[in-house]
């Protein structure tokens, strides 16, 4: 009895030891530097050497808590994050682009991982320290609308964590000339006793070292996808600049100076946090690029650096989720008393200038040209018309009649020689129709359009208004202003049934 039981601890030991040397053989065989500490604060394992990596030798490490791993204000705020993991005060920490300082007496040979860093030559900061704000997963904060596993939002679904700003610590400390850097990205999980979940047994520390490529991936991944940003590398940068058709999305926030107003800085800055996940998950569904944030409005594009077919019918439907994301988020922001947002979208389809823009301190990848202009031009004019996506003729030749439309206006915008009619998309092929209300009204729009292009004055009035009262329709509202003003003043023989715009 008693050898059976003694037997039967002994297979149990071997198995034990057996799965610990295996995943002590994964960890080894990691890139990455994993560190563990325990609910006290002092490090308990870790897979590489930490010298190179963060400035400290294991050992000390281990003899100290972690409060007191480090002295000078740019590090300490790691050790920061990791008390607020073993706290229980944030559920994870997610933090980009950190640049480690080195001190000079810490400084060694590269470690098996490949952990190199960079010195600084007497500046203050780190060279590479980048300056876009690192993120932090908190819990138990305003709650935002999750999405779904294939990245669309869920009616109902949501999250209790929440992306928040953080700014990146001020460098007190003066580094000198042979202090180091290295720059590396890290998260915070804690650990949970597997007895019980709730029982805190500690954090783990998982940091990955950035050499030059992966911090350039990093930079462009925050506008374009991974893929489009691996093929931009393999490029040479003769063949960034280039002059190939686009379709470029303005959208933007309705009467945002009047919101914002109304509202704090912090409710600002969550409105704006929100609305611009929604428009950026809406362009990366649809393999566009985000090319700029100007105030409250998105400029993207489709089809830089590589143009494919049915880029203007992705950037059409990317207008299309856009518009359905924000519904979403509205209603959600109305379930819990908050205000939300119209918004107005423009497309334009043309030729362009695209590659790396800027000047000996700056330099971004991005499109100019007059296509781009008009673009913007558009979405200015959704305002006019109370429509919430207006694209070009332009675009519209391009996507193979997959999306109902409905002809707006032939216009010459400010600045501008040529007309260019503006279509309202409706819907894409496929999905829901519209409701008959909505149906009809179009429709009488339309009769009343082809009376005004014919100088029928009255008839077109009578269609307008018919469209109006059906569907509280704004290009309705806007044509009839003009059959009044034509009723007083005619036009001359030569009319082509163009307006002109003459503010941008």
């Amino acid at each position: 009895m008693h050898t059976a039981i003694a037997v039967d601890n002994c297979q149990v030991m071997e198995k034990a030891i057996t799965n610990s040397n295996l995943l002590q053989s994964i960890l080894d065989s990691m890139g990455h530097l994993v560190l563990t500490v325990n609910p006290q604060g002092f490090l308990t394992h870790c897979n590489q050497d930490t010298q190179s990596a963060i400035g400290l030798q294991p050992t000390e490490l281990k003899r100290k808590h972690f409060t007191k791993w480090y002295e000078s204000d740019e590090n300490q705020s790691f050790c920061t994050d990791l008390k607020r993991v073993l706290d229980g005060a944030v559920s994870q920490v997610h933090v980009r682009d950190f640049a480690f300082r080195i001190p000079n007496n810490a400084s060694g040979p590269s470690s098996p991982g490949g952990w190199a860093a960079s010195p600084t030559a007497g500046s203050k900061k780190p060279a590479l320290l980048p300056q876009s704000p690192h993120i932090m997963q908190r819990k138990n904060l305003h709650l935002l609308p999750a999405a779904a596993a294939n990245g669309t939002p869920t009616k109902g679904g949501r999250t209790r964590t929440s992306s928040f700003l953080k700014t990146p610590s001020s460098f007190s400390v003066e580094a000198s000339k042979a202090d180091t850097f290295t720059t590396v990205t890290y998260t915070i999980t804690p650990l949970h006793d597997l007895t019980s979940r709730n029982k805190n047994a500690g954090a783990v520390m998982i940091l990955e070292h950035l050499d030059e490529e992966q911090k350039v991936k990093a930079a462009m991944g925050k506008y374009m996808s991974p893929n489009l940003a691996d093929k931009l590398l393999q490029e040479s940068g003769t063949s960034l600049s280039n002059q190939i058709v686009v379709s470029v999305v303005f959208v933007d926030i309705r009467r945002f100076t009047s919101l914002s107003e109304q509202l704090n800085v912090n409710d600002v800055m969550m409105l704006l946090n929100e609305y611009f996940h929604y428009i950026g998950l809406a362009v990366s569904e649809e393999k566009g690029t985000l090319d700029k944030f100007i105030g409250d409005a998105v400029m993207s594009v489709f089809g830089v650096p590589f143009p494919k077919e049915d880029d203007a019918i992705r950037a059409c439907r990317a207008g299309l989720k856009m518009v359905k994301y924000i519904n979403y988020m509205n209603s959600y922001r109305k379930e819990n008393g908050l205000q939300g947002i119209n918004i107005g979208i423009g497309i334009n389809t043309a030729t362009v200038l695209s590659g790396p823009i800027g000047n000996l301190h700056r330099v971004e990848y991005t499109v100019v040209g007059d296509g781009v202009n008009l673009a913007s031009r558009v979405e200015g004019c959704t305002k006019i018309y109370s429509v919430g996506l207006l694209c070009t003729e332009h675009t519209l030749a391009q996507t193979y009649n997959k999306f109902e439309v409905r002809e707006v206006d032939l216009i010459r915008a400010a600045g501008k020689k040529q007309p260019v009619t503006l279509y309202e998309i409706l819907r894409e092929e496929g999905d829901d129709h519209l409701d008959i209300t909505k149906q009809k009204s179009i429709q009488c729009f339309a009769l009343g359009l082809a009376a005004y292009k014919n100088r029928k004055w009255d008839e077109a009035m009578q269609c307008f208004q018919q469209a109006k009262t059906l569907g509280n329709d704004g290009p309705s509202e806007v044509f009839m202003q003009r059959v009044q003003q034509f009723q007083a003043h005619p036009p001359d023989k030569n009319w082509d049934g163009v307006w002109n715009f003459t503010l941008k």
